[in-house]
């Protein structure tokens, strides 16, 4: 195998940059869609969003080389660089996300902080009351008009739920560019025919929804301390929204492999990487049975018959194996496609 000038600080920079990017997109869909209703789903994925980008952002500095230079990305203007373009979307994905995640943080955290922090406690107490959501009930097998559950945020004054709304209209866009970006900056290299075609970022971006979905899955119900019908809905939403971009990866890699193998010689040697060659195994097995085959029909029994019948311990199992499962593919599909890609080059 050739040196990989692109090591484990790119694998987590592009798998935490889509999770993080996953996260606001589901998390504006979740506030803007049916406020009140889908409020945790809201809040979890207000809070991991600057915090996944900013972790995978700091990665991608330090592998550079000189993590103090990283300015001149912003200084040098060239609109045609993918690089240029990603550095501002982070810019601006970043500074959305932390006043929409502010807006979202949970009172209790914001009273804690109050705490340490006496000089800003007024603020933060007064933030807290803001960020107080109304009480949703849902009752099994009934559903609630709108006007019902447009209620998020009673307390908040107007102007701040339209900036929590705002905030949240801005990033769903911003998200999808993070999210497409991750495999755009792999796809714009032409030297590396595995990397060399538009649906590279079409399946980043659909598995950075899918494993967005899944860490929501397992973070939600720890910052949001819903009733049991409302922790069940949500947990029902995530999974249908799942299935969903479960099967567009799914069908993204079918038509990737078909176009790679009708195309110019490289492209179908290239694809040798994953079909009987060195990454075979972690790209069939831990990206697409475990990541993606796997989840997929545990979520489609559980949506369409159920799982209430097994076992308590059973089914908690479950929503946390399944998830997990997601992350581990999403994780390992980045994995093989940085490392394959640079094992690859035009013949």
């Amino acid at each position: 195998m050739e040196h990989h000038e692109w090591g484990w600080m790119i694998v987590v920079y592009l798998f935490l940059g889509g999770l993080g990017a996953g996260c606001m997109v589901l998390s504006g869909a979740a506030h803007l869609g049916r406020r009140g209703r889908y409020q945790g789903i809201a809040r979890a994925g207000a809070i991991l969003a600057p915090i996944l980008v900013g972790v995978g952002s700091g990665l991608l500095i330090f592998d550079l080389g000189n993590p103090l230079r990283f300015w001149r990305l912003f200084v040098t203007f060239q609109p045609t660089s993918p690089m240029f373009i990603g550095s501002w979307l982070l810019i601006g994905f970043s500074l959305v996300t932390m006043i929409y995640a502010v807006l979202q943080l949970p009172p209790s955290w914001l009273r804690s902080l109050a705490g340490r922090f006496p000089k800003g406690s007024s603020a933060l107490e007064t933030l807290a009351t803001w960020n107080k959501p109304a009480k949703v009930e849902v009752q099994a097998g009934k559903s609630l008009e709108r006007d019902q559950i447009d209620i998020n945020f009673p307390h908040s004054p107007k102007a701040v739920r339209r900036l929590r709304s705002a905030m949240a209209g801005i990033g769903i866009p911003l998200g999808l560019g993070v999210g497409i970006y991750t495999g755009v900056l792999l796809g714009a290299i032409p030297a590396r025919p595995f990397w060399n075609t538009p649906m590279v970022a079409q399946l980043f971006l659909f598995s950075a929804l899918s494993t967005a979905a899944a860490l929501l899955m397992l973070v939600t119900p720890l910052v949001f301390k819903g009733d049991a019908s409302h922790s069940e809905l949500q947990h029902r939403s995530l999974l249908r929204a799942d299935l969903i971009f479960i099967f567009l990866e799914l069908f993204i890699i079918i038509p990737y492999i078909i176009h790679g193998e009708l195309s110019v010689l490289s492209a179908k040697e290239s694809l040798g990487m994953i079909l009987g060659g060195p990454y075979t195994g972690p790209f069939w097995v831990g990206v697409v049975l475990i990541g993606i085959l796997i989840p997929a029909a545990v979520e489609l029994v559980e949506a369409s018959v159920g799982i209430k019948k097994l076992p308590v311990l059973l089914t908690r199992g479950l929503h946390f194996v399944v998830p997990v499962m997601i992350l581990v593919g999403g994780y390992l599909l980045r994995w093989v496609f940085v490392h394959a890609g640079q094992d690859t080059a035009f013949l």
